[in-house]
C-alpha cells in the first residue's frame, strides 16, 4: 500500500507542475507575440 500513495502522490505533484508550466505558458504568449512582432519591425527598418 506505502508504494501507491507514494506514485499517487508522486503523479499528483507532477500533474499540478504540468498545469503550472501550461498556466505560465498561455499568461506568456501575449509577451512572445509582442517580442516577435516587434522584431519583425525591426527586421523591416534593417
Amino acid at each position: 500500500m506505502n508504494i501507491i500513495e507514494n506514485a499517487e502522490k508522486e503523479c499528483a505533484v507532477l500533474g499540478s507542475l504540468f498545469q503550472g508550466i501550461v498556466n505560465e505558458m498561455k499568461n506568456s504568449s501575449t509577451l512572445w507575440e509582442d517580442l516577435v512582432s516587434k522584431a519583425n519591425k525591426m527586421h523591416i527598418q534593417l
